[in-house]
């Protein structure tokens, strides 16, 4: 605390590991303005020497407050991992103003030593509060991604206003009693229009209309509405199972879309990757690339087999008479244009528009009821 700097705690060889567990409050603390470019590396911090078994302190395994900045959890190598699991309320706090440019990666929290087996924390693996700016869960870096699993509540939740410009990106987050991020730990928060004080300013997630697997790809697409004029990380995920809320948590990496609204705040985009996964569940988040804020994971969509989805080739445009879109298809197959009022709706309601046919790689669309409506959502779906 207080000026301790370029301390190393543990150790990339197994060797240099400590067992930092069973103490009454916190296991490690980083505290106070200058206690900066610590590496905390390599330890198993509330469960015992095996990492199979919890030996839990009592409130949290790691704290990190009180201005302490620029110190790095793990790491990208498997020797840097740390283990933290099986505390009382959390396995890792970060809190208060100044506390910032920590990076957390690398670690499994909420598991044992492998990764895939539960030692949960009694809570929330990973909590941020306080007004702490401007750290990193994760990461796109190979060996980056922290597992945060298992919690008895969220896998990560975060409160407060000022606690803002978090960045929690490429981790494998599942299988935790609460949402896989939560915003003030009071379920989904909706998407909304126009600035709201909270957590990462409540950034708004992302929109997935389509998650279609042909042949060995599948295509993930969607929308986003938040800041205009702004550029924006969009993640995706994919798990096995779908989360009982309905809002998905993202066990597995997928891929990353960057998109820039427009002036109305709205962007579309499509993320592609190889593999066929059918029957399996995609979420995404969005992170703001100028302030660092992630959003929520967004409502999950089930992937289904189909043909090579669609794609609007130029921006829907508005004229006298309708919206008017230019779609790229395949011949032969058959297709829904469809139409939507509110993408906030669980369920989303889609109207068909039209169904054809397609007898040409491209086709123009033109809705002309559109012009009797505040705004208008279109997706083109096969068969």
């Amino acid at each position: 605390y207080s000026g301790a700097t370029n301390n190393l705690i543990g150790g990339t060889n197994g060797a240099a590991r400590n067992v930092i567990s069973g103490n009454g409050s916190e296991g490690l603390r980083l505290q106070g303005i200058g206690a900066a470019w610590n590496l905390i590396q390599g330890n198993f911090i509330g469960t015992d020497a095996s990492g199979t078994t919890s030996l839990p302190n009592g409130w949290t395994g790691l704290t990190i407050f009180s201005g302490a900045a620029s110190n790095l959890i793990g790491g990208t190598s498997a020797g840097a991992r740390n283990i933290l699991s099986g505390n009382w309320t959390y396995g890792l706090v970060v809190a208060d103003p100044g506390t910032s440019g920590n990076l957390i990666q690398g670690n499994y929290i909420g598991t044992d030593l492998t990764g895939t087996s539960a030692l949960a924390n009694g809570f929330a693996n990973a909590a941020l509060w306080g007004g702490t700016t401007g750290n990193l869960i994760g990461g796109s870096g190979a060996g980056a991604g922290n597992v945060i699993a298992f919690a008895n509540g969220p896998g990560v939740v975060m409160y407060d206003p000022g606690t803002t410009n978090n960045s929690i990106r490429v981790n494998s987050i599942f299988s935790n009693a609460g949402l896989g991020i939560d915003f003030n730990n009071d379920g989904a928060t909706p998407n909304h229009l126009g600035f709201l004080a909270g957590p990462n300013n409540l950034q708004n997630y992302p929109t997935l209309t389509n998650a279609v697997a042909s042949g060995s790809t599948t295509t993930v697409s969607g929308t986003l509405n938040s800041t205009a004029i702004t550029a924006f990380l969009v993640d995706v995920y994919r798990s096995t199972s779908a989360d009982p809320s309905g809002y998905g948590e993202g066990q597995t990496y997928f891929g990353s879309a960057t998109v820039t609204n427009n002036g109305g705040g709205n962007s579309i985009f499509t993320v592609a990757a190889v593999g066929n996964f059918a029957g399996q569940y995609f979420t995404a988040t969005a992170t703001d690339k100028t302030t660092g804020d992630t959003s929520e994971f967004s409502l999950a969509v089930l992937a289904t087999n189909g043909p090579i989805a669609p794609a609007f080739i130029a921006p829907i445009t508005m004229t006298s008479t309708g919206f008017i879109a230019k779609i790229s298809l395949t011949i032969s197959q058959n297709y829904h244009v469809q139409a939507a009022t509110n993408l906030g709706a669980n369920p989303i309601l889609w109207i068909d528009l039209t169904n054809f046919l397609a007898g040409a790689t491209n086709f123009i669309f033109i809705d002309r009821a559109a012009t009797n409506f505040p705004r208008r959502f279109y997706r083109t779906v096969s068969p």
